[in-house]
């Protein structure tokens, strides 16, 4: 380390950093957006959102998915995460890990495709059917729509739980307002932005708020 008297002598880095350190999410950035921007460069991969853009991976700490409309998309994705992993020395976790591989049959329903099989450090990837999801950032990734609807209400019910409680305090007004916004609402936030609630429990929600 450099000190205002010169180079200290080696110090080791026995242990990492402790759960909510501050530090913690600026090391995850530094560790991962190089993965991030390495499958960002690749070519024909992701899915078509507008013209010229096409996402393959979200990151949110350590929490990584890739994804692509073809399977060949999908295994040079996944064979980018694997070299990242040998070039920097990381390990994941391959119990941790799940994968979902879908075509489209005659019918045009959805089907698995049996034909991509994921592995890691050795290790198979288990692959999810369409009853299945993953649990990704609190929200399940599948195809069992009526369960991802359903998944939202208990979150609705706790921040409604919180924003009465907020709303019946003796907290000044400007106090209650901010409570919301910083501490209560973010906790759904990524969830409405990948759910479809029903119309339902957001009118329940915004009768009590």
């Amino acid at each position: 380390m450099n000190a205002k008297d010169g180079v200290t002598d080696p110090v080791r880095q026995e242990v990492g950093v402790y759960q909510g350190c501050p530090l913690s999410p600026l090391l995850f950035i530094a560790a991962l957006i190089p993965l991030v921007r390495r499958l960002e460069l690749l070519e024909d991969v992701g899915v078509p959102l507008a013209e010229g853009v096409r996402p393959c991976t979200t990151a949110y700490a350590d929490d990584i998915k890739v994804f692509s409309d073809s399977a060949d998309g999908i295994r040079r994705c996944h064979a980018v995460v694997r070299r990242f992993l040998q070039w920097t020395g990381l390990r994941a976790n391959p119990a941790k890990c799940a994968s979902l591989a879908v075509t489209i049959n005659a019918r045009g329903n959805p089907t698995l495709d049996d034909s991509v099989r994921l592995g890691i450090h050795g290790d198979v990837i288990s692959p999810l059917t369409l009853n299945e999801s993953y649990r990704y950032l609190g929200v399940g990734d599948g195809f069992d729509h009526v369960q991802h609807r359903l998944q939202l209400e208990p979150k609705l019910q706790q921040i409604k739980r919180e924003a009465v409680a907020l709303m019946k305090s003796v907290l000044a007004v400007w106090q209650v307002v901010k409570a919301l916004k910083t501490y209560v609402y973010p906790k759904v936030d990524y969830a409405l932005r990948h759910l479809r609630p029903l119309h339902s429990q957001l009118e329940g929600f915004d009768c009590a708020v």
